[in-house]
């Protein structure tokens, strides 16, 4: 599976990426390498597929309740992506705040207790749209965050304004909220 990565890597034009495990991850022994530039070329290939494009584009997605487990939500770790109902929330939107914290406290993934009151579950919904809504940016349409012990805190994002994408690379970022900031400079 690494040979078809590393010659796929290479048939775009990645020319200082080598993968040595599947999941790029770089424990001591494994020598996974690359480069912004072959970021870049990878995201830009992987936005020419139409499936590719709607996964990284969505910003949350529910996994429907099953007889093995709850249903379940996932949210998109990339800060970039936009959301109307957070835009609102954040300006003092009243109708959308209430109806966001509504759903914010459902959420078994957000930890707020039961014993707190709905005009505390505001604030926090509130706080959190504020927090959210400093990073989003309504041309961001992807991609990807990640970490590892050797690459640091790392983003591959892209915008998109008519006819023209920017795709940005960040690499070893100082702090998680860096490498979003830096973003939206650059887009």
């Amino acid at each position: 599976f690494c040979d078809m990565m590393n010659k796929k890597a290479k048939s775009i034009g990645a020319k200082d990426t080598k993968y040595n495990n599947p999941n790029g991850l770089n424990p001591k022994e494994v020598n996974n390498v690359t480069t912004a530039y072959d970021i870049a070329l990878m995201v830009k290939e992987g936005m020419k597929d139409k499936r590719f494009r709607e996964i990284v584009s969505t910003r949350q997605y529910t996994i429907p309740k099953t007889n093995k487990h709850k249903k379940r939500i996932m949210t998109n770790s990339n800060r970039c992506l936009w959301s109307d109902e957070i835009y609102a929330v954040a300006k003092g939107d009243k109708k959308a705040l209430d109806k966001y914290a509504q759903a914010y406290r459902s959420n078994p993934y957000n930890y707020i207790d039961e014993s707190v009151d709905d005009e505390l579950a505001r604030d926090i919904a509130l706080n959190q749209a504020k927090a959210a809504a400093k990073y989003m940016y309504k041309p961001c349409c992807g991609v990807k965050t990640g970490y590892s012990s050797t690459a640091g805190d790392c983003f591959a994002g892209v915008a998109q304004k008519g006819n023209t994408t920017i795709i940005a690379v960040f690499l070893n970022s100082a702090h998680t909220s860096t490498k979003f900031k830096e973003a939206k400079k650059f887009w």
